[in-house]
C-alpha cells in the first residue's frame, strides 16, 4: 500500500475495528572482531526480529442494535497471528491497550513480536472487557466511579513479558511469555463532593485515590489498578 491508508498488519480489523495508524520495526544486533590495532576485520548480525503495532477506533458493536464489543473473544495476550507483511513469519502479541475518554471512539492498540517456534505458550484473557462500548464514552475497567463521580477518561494495559532462545549461531528459535498483568488507570470528576470510587473484584488499588482540588474549578480524581494474570 501507498500513500494515504494504513495497513492492518495484525488482522484484526473489520467493522467493528478501523485501522488508525500501525508500524513495523525490524530489530538486529551487531557483533564485531577487531585487530590489534582496534579496527572492525569482520562482523555479523544476529538475533533477528520484527514488532508490530496497529491501532483500532472500536466503531460498532458485536451484533445488530448493540454497541457493545467483547474483547475476549476477539483477541489474547498470547495470540499468534500471521502478518501480512511476511507470510513466513508468526507475531505473538505481547501488550494490548485500550484507551477511552468522552471525546472520541475507543482505541484499541495492539502490539505484537516475532514468534519463533511452533505452538502458543501461554495465553492471558482480556479480564473486564465483555462489554466495551463503541461510541464516545470514557470508560472505567477494573475500577467502579461512586454515585458523585463521573470518569472523564480511562485506560487499561495487558501485556506480558517475552523471551527468546538463539541457536549455535545467534538465530532465535524458541519464545515464549510469560508474567501476565493487567494495569488500568483513569481520571475522574465530581460535582457536589470529591470523586473517588472502589477497585473492582480481582483488582487491587495500587494507590489510594488522588484527589486535586481548586478554588476555580471541580475537583478531580486519578485512581491507577492492576490485576495479575493467569494463563
Amino acid at each position: 500500500m501507498g500513500g494515504i491508508g494504513t495497513i492492518d498488519y495484525l488482522g484484526f480489523g473489520d467493522t467493528r475495528f478501523e485501522p488508525q495508524n500501525s508500524s513495523v520495526t525490524p530489530s538486529a544486533q551487531e557483533v564485531q572482531a577487531e585487530d590489534s590495532e582496534g579496527d572492525v576485520v569482520c562482523s555479523s548480525v544476529i538475533s533477528a526480529a520484527k514488532a508490530w503495532s496497529v491501532a483500532y477506533r472500536i466503531v460498532q458493536g458485536d451484533t445488530a442494535g448493540s454497541d457493545a464489543v467483547d474483547l475476549t473473544g476477539v483477541l489474547k495476550v498470547g495470540t499468534i497471528v500471521t502478518p501480512s507483511d511476511d507470510s513466513t513469519a508468526k507475531a505473538v502479541v505481547t501488550k494490548v491497550d485500550l484507551a477511552t475518554d468522552n471525546k472520541n471512539w475507543p482505541l484499541l492498540t495492539v502490539s505484537a513480536d516475532q514468534w519463533f517456534g511452533d505452538t502458543e505458550d501461554h495465553t492471558y484473557s482480556l479480564v473486564g472487557t465483555t462489554a466495551v462500548q463503541a461510541k464516545k464514552i470514557a470508560q472505567s475497567i477494573g475500577f467502579s466511579e461512586d454515585t458523585n463521580s463521573r470518569v472523564n477518561s480511562a485506560s487499561v494495559s495487558y501485556s506480558a513479558q517475552i523471551v527468546r532462545v538463539a541457536d549455535s549461531v545467534g538465530t532465535y528459535v524458541k519464545t515464549a511469555i510469560y508474567g501476565g498483568r493487567a494495569e488500568g488507570n483513569g481520571t475522574l470528576v465530581g460535582c457536589t463532593a470529591v470523586a473517588g470510587g472502589a477497585a473492582d473484584t480481582g483488582w487491587t488499588l495500587q494507590n489510594e485515590v488522588e484527589a486535586s482540588t481548586d478554588n476555580e474549578s471541580y475537583g478531580t480524581s486519578t485512581y491507577n489498578v492492576f490485576r495479575n494474570l493467569t494463563a
